[in-house]
């Protein structure tokens, strides 16, 4: 795991990954931000609704959903994937270098990716459809 270095400038670092409970997460900079994702599992309620449709409590609210995740300049990760951002009002952001805003740790972000797959997995449950959480 790396910790969150806020820059002034745009890039894309992947900071952490793992798999919890079966699914899979990413950590990732966007050099000003950074922000959490989640890789849902095909047949999940929620692999192709839109997500603003997904009923997900986490930092911000859902602010990505889409087919693939991009992990570095070169890399995408195919799969359907939620995520959030830490750029919002009193969040750090380095282009903006304001230090009395919240910074956000990795480990604080993978912890809110653990939150998001609970919620998930809840999900599937309510849906009928928890085989793949179980672990």
């Amino acid at each position: 795991m790396k910790e969150m270095v806020y820059q002034e400038e745009p890039t894309i670092e992947l900071l952490d990954r793992g798999t919890y409970k079966n699914y899979e997460y990413a950590v990732m900079s966007l050099g000003t931000h950074p922000c959490g994702y989640v890789k849902l599992p095909e047949g999940h309620p929620y692999y192709e609704l839109k997500y603003g449709s997904c009923r997900i409590e986490c930092h911000g609210g859902l602010t990505y959903g889409r087919n693939y995740l991009r992990t570095s300049r070169t890399t995408e990760e195919k799969g359907g994937w939620l995520g959030w951002d830490y750029n919002h009002l009193h969040d750090y952001n380095g282009s903006l270098l304001i230090d009395s805003y919240t910074k956000h740790s990795t480990l604080e972000i993978r912890q809110e990716c653990f939150n998001v797959i609970d919620q998930l997995i809840e999900i599937e449950k309510e849906n009928g459809n928890a085989s793949k959480t179980i672990n």
